[in-house]
């Protein structure tokens, strides 16, 4: 064994050697390669410079005569398809003309500034500026701006400047043109290392990148496998570019790998020589490690319950138990793993089922929801935005959008993924689409999705058309506007009649300070808003109809002085000034009769004093006061509370509830000849005296129920009723003797007001 060793260190010295000289000689190829690609580029670059320089001979004409211009201008462009487009602007780097491939010659209607950061560099500088490397929006083909100023002869003045945007399509042409390995390729990237020129153009169209483009010698290219790289920078201008030279390690590296499995061959060919001569001497080993390689054989197999012989205490039978011990585990190993797999499949199958029912809810929903992954490509689609692209959900999978998006749509899209990617946060944004359907407005929301480390590596997007919503808010605007002009012109309007009635807006005050002084006078605080608010009603009225009677007179009058009035327009002034007289008296009679109605349910409480009376007695007198009004129905009256019962109080606010809840009977509860009964009834609890009023009548509706203590709620008002006697009653009851009410009714069961009080 001993001398398999130095065979082992020499054979090892001589690949290393062989592996260094060749390594050497294969970055020497591979730069001088680089360098002359970087020669033709720069030859490349410096004839187009050429060729703007002999325009620049011509520069007294491009501004006079127009032929010369477009003819120019043509050459040019078609001069070997190197041209995208080519520009001629003013001294500001307005636009004057055009040319592209498309179109020879086209003069610009509207200012345009083709590239107006590069031109104030050139304008700065005095000398021609390249610009950034950005893809063709159709075809993805790199491009690259570059200005050229335009200086007069003798004062080197600018006067221009000519913005063209030059093809890759030759540089591509020069990297074909260049002898290479069967492994080997040859590329241009920018500073940022993004792939611009390639022999094959979907590495381009890809914006594929590379992040090692500054190592030479050992690294790993796109696909992760080692390659052997030669680096060469040049410039452009002010820009700088490199052409990368690539081979892998295994063509680069061959004869280093030839003599290596040589070394091996022979290493192994001595390695077998010597088992050869142990196996001779040591022939009762062999015999042992035969039965115990058959047991091996048999557990690879699967048969685990095969064990090795043991035949004593030397190595082989220690490696025998050892063995056995291995042959153990590895079936406990396999049982465990076979349990293990049982688990992961039913996972699985857990997943599936749940990526099925993911995509069903997906399907269902009313938005457009997506995902893609970093590189535009659509990875899950739901059933919208299959039917937004009227296209197969299949069709859509895995396709990059540029397929199914171009021109402001895609640059949009891929500007969003770059910004989520570079930012890690959710864009939200409002997106307009035109398909054939018309126009289309989105609410859009975009978010990243991470990996355990924190790395985006797909992009989510949830979608919801909000075309209607837009729509609806658009009508409002301009119902909103409409509206705005209406109420002005109202206002101007209301304005005129408003200094009319100001005489009657201060009558109507006075009115209502006298109803507060009054309300104040007889403790009934809450009624004054309702009342103001229910003559408020009429009086509006009366005052509109009284300026639309003046209205009609001032018109009347300007027809009478101009001799133009007819009998129509007479007659139709007089039906109209019928009505409107009609309809003011009504609401004026309205107010004046509402007025006297609180007259007649309040009385003066201006002398009213704490003192004390027998609440019997007292309810008896009232009652009593009440004949009048009980003559003229059925209606009977039961006085049930207890003649010891007195208290020290207000009386006249006692007779007030009394009062207004024998009256709220009669007018509510029964009709002109029903027959009637009204208990009243009064139960002392501890420190309360608990006051009972029911009526037989024709009880409260549910829904009228919360509302019968509201001022100015009534069931009765087309006969007369205000809705004030039970909020009289409330108010009292709350202000002058610290208590509260309830009522409970049912429909033809007659009502159960029960009023709580202390005593003192």
């Amino acid at each position: 064994m001993a001398s398999i060793l130095p065979l082992f260190v020499f054979s090892s010295v001589l690949l290393y050697k062989e592996y260094r000289v060749q390594k050497q000689q294969t970055l020497l190829l591979q730069q001088e390669k680089a360098i002359r690609t970087s020669q033709q580029i720069e030859n490349y670059f410096f004839n187009l410079q050429k060729d703007i320089k002999f325009l620049f001979s011509i520069t007294p004409f491009l501004f006079t005569d127009i032929e010369k211009q477009r003819n120019y201008f043509s050459k040019l462009i078609l001069k070997q398809n190197q041209f995208d487009r080519l520009s001629l602007t003013n001294e500001k780097g307005e636009e004057i003309f055009y040319s592209d491939r498309l179109s020879p010659y086209i003069k610009s209607k509207t200012i345009k500034y083709p590239n107006l950061t590069l031109t104030n560099s050139a304008l700065k500088n005095k000398k021609i500026s390249y610009g950034e490397i950005y893809f063709h929006e159709k075809n993805f083909e790199p491009l690259i701006d570059v200005v050229f100023p335009i200086q007069e002869l003798k004062s080197q003045k600018i006067k221009g400047f000519l913005v063209a945007k030059i093809r890759f399509k030759n540089v591509w042409d020069i990297l074909s043109s260049i002898t290479l390995q069967e492994t080997e390729e040859i590329f241009v990237i920018d500073s940022k290392g993004l792939i611009i020129a390639h022999k094959n153009p979907s590495m381009v169209i890809k914006k594929e990148k590379i992040s090692n483009f500054k190592q030479n010698g050992f690294t790993q290219n796109l696909n992760q496998e080692y390659i052997l790289q030669s680096i060469n920078n040049f410039k452009l201008g002010n820009r700088m570019f490199s052409v990368i030279v690539q081979q892998n390690i295994k063509e680069a590296l061959s004869l280093s790998l030839n003599t290596f499995i040589l070394a091996i061959v022979l290493m192994i060919s001595l390695l077998v020589f010597i088992i050869i001569v142990i196996r001779y001497i040591n022939s009762s080993i062999i015999k042992p490690i035969t039965e115990l390689s058959d047991v091996a054989i048999s557990i690879s197999k699967g048969d685990f319950e095969q064990k090795a012989l043991v035949y004593g205490t030397d190595e082989l039978s220690v490696l025998a138990k050892t063995f056995n011990k291995m042959t153990s585990k590895i079936d406990k190993i396999l049982h465990n793993l076979k349990h293990e797999i049982q688990l992961k499949t039913k996972i699985q199958n857990n997943l599936e089922l749940s990526e099925k029912r993911l995509q069903e809810i997906l399907d269902n929903a009313e938005a457009i929801i997506y995902l893609k992954d970093i590189n535009g490509n659509y990875l899950i689609v739901n059933k919208e935005f299959s039917k937004l692209l009227k296209t197969q959900k299949e069709d859509i999978v895995n396709k990059h959008c540029s397929n199914f998006f171009s021109g402001e749509n895609l640059d949009r899209i891929l500007n969003m993924d770059k910004r989520i990617i570079e930012t890690k946060k959710n864009i939200s944004s409002e997106d307009s689409l035109v398909t054939e359907d018309g126009e289309k407005i989105f609410l859009s929301n975009r978010f990243p999705i991470f990996d355990k480390t924190g790395k985006v590596i797909n992009i989510a997007g949830v979608s919801t058309n909000i075309t209607h919503i837009k729509n609806i808010q658009k009508q409002l605007e301009d119902f909103n506007k409409n509206l705005e002009k209406k109420v002005e012109d109202k206002t101007n309007s209301l304005k005129i009649s408003n200094q009319e009635l100001e005489k009657t807006i201060q009558e109507l005050k006075k009115t209502q300070e006298q109803l507060i002084f009054s309300e104040k006078m007889a403790s009934l605080g809450s009624l004054v808003a309702g009342v103001s608010h229910e003559i408020n009603t009429p009086l509006g009225i009366a005052l509109t109809g009284i300026s639309y009677f003046d209205d009609i007179n001032k018109n009347l009058k300007k027809l009478y002085e101009s001799d133009t009035l007819s009998q129509n327009e007479f007659e139709e002034y007089l039906s109209t000034s019928s009505s409107i007289s009609s309809q003011v008296l009504s609401n004026i009679t309205r107010a004046a009769n509402l007025i006297k109605a609180f007259k007649e349910v309040s009385t003066d409480q201006t002398t009213e004093e704490k003192r004390e009376f027998n609440l019997k007695e007292y309810t008896d007198d009232l009652i009593l006061s009440l004949d009048n009004q009980l003559k003229k129905t059925k209606v009977k009256i039961k006085n049930n509370i207890p003649s010891r019962i007195s208290i020290n109080s207000f009386p006249g606010f006692y007779g007030q509830i009394i009062t207004n809840l024998i009256l709220n009977s009669l007018i509510h509860a029964y009709e002109k000849d029903d027959e009637g009964l009204i208990s009243i009834s009064l139960r002392e609890e501890q420190e309360l005296l608990i006051f009972n009023y029911k009526d037989n009548g024709k009880g409260i509706k549910e829904k009228d129920l919360p509302h019968i203590f509201e001022p100015f709620f009534t069931t009765n008002r087309g006969l007369g009723g205000t809705g004030l006697g039970l909020n009289i009653i409330y108010n009292i009851i709350r202000k002058h003797f610290n208590g509260k009410i309830t009522c409970i009714s049912k429909p033809n069961q007659g009502v159960n007001f029960e009023i709580t009080f202390p005593k003192d």
